[in-house]
């Protein structure tokens, strides 16, 4: 090879060498790009999920509401036991909406035994929708009386019985209503019927609305309980003209 080759070989080669070691790093980069975004997403995620702050954890559940039930259900299953009811509870809902395994929320819901009356009015509809689906199984199961499903109705059902007999009128109507979302269940419609005394009309209300729903035997005492209900009503009305 003559000085003059070398010469010109050198250079072109040095330059031909940069110009690909600056391609492929670009390359490089761009590749790992996305992975880079989405791990330090997933460390903003998790680092709001354990702040010590409550709101800042509540609303770190909220935004997940935004993303896909693969994405988020890995992250949820961790807020759904905060030791905050409202972190909780937020998570159950979101969790019960994905149709994640109910199994992992009935113990949050069964502690979630709040002051707020509005922690215990959602926690019958999220428990009213795991029952919706259990009966749903139940139902297009070949052997009903096996199914998994059927234990889990029970434990959704003891819990709402208890805010059945919650302090709080609105909690009790709630609990009444979401019961009916549990199919046929001839225990269900004595236990309602052993309500119908509720000094609350609207949850009398519910009760008579609910019962035809789980058992249409029991309609009787539904237009029984409905005709009480709107005695009550007549016999109100004279003492608010009164008072007015």
């Amino acid at each position: 090879m003559s000085r003059r080759r070398k010469r010109m070989f050198g250079p072109l080669m040095f330059a031909a060498l940069l110009a690909w070691g600056l391609v492929a790093i670009y390359s490089g980069v761009e590749f790992a790009t996305p992975r880079v975004e989405n791990w330090l997403e997933q460390r903003r995620i998790l680092k709001a999920l354990r702040s010590p702050d409550i709101k800042t954890r509540q609303q770190a559940v909220l935004s997940l509401e935004q993303q896909s039930p693969e994405f988020t259900r890995a992250y949820l299953l961790e807020p759904a036991n905060d030791p905050s009811v409202d972190v909780s509870i937020a998570a159950c809902r979101l969790l019960a909406n994905q149709g994640a395994d109910p199994k992992s929320l009935i113990p949050a819901l069964s502690a979630a035994d709040d002051d707020q009356i509005e922690v215990r009015v959602e926690t019958a509809r999220i428990l009213g929708r795991i029952l919706a689906r259990a009966a749903s199984e139940i139902r297009s199961s070949a052997d009903s009386l096996k199914s998994p499903a059927v234990q889990l109705r029970s434990k959704c059902v003891s819990i709402l019985y208890r805010l059945l007999k919650d302090r709080i009128g609105d909690v009790r109507a709630a609990a009444a209503d979401l019961l009916g979302d549990g199919g046929l269940d001839p225990s269900v419609a004595a236990e309602l019927i052993a309500a119908a005394g509720d000094s609350d009309r609207g949850v009398r209300l519910e009760i008579a609305r609910t019962l035809p729903r789980i058992n249409f035997d029991v309609r009787r005492a539904a237009l029984d309980l409905l005709s009480i209900i709107i005695e009550d009503t007549r016999a109100e009305m004279p003492n608010q003209a009164d008072a007015r």
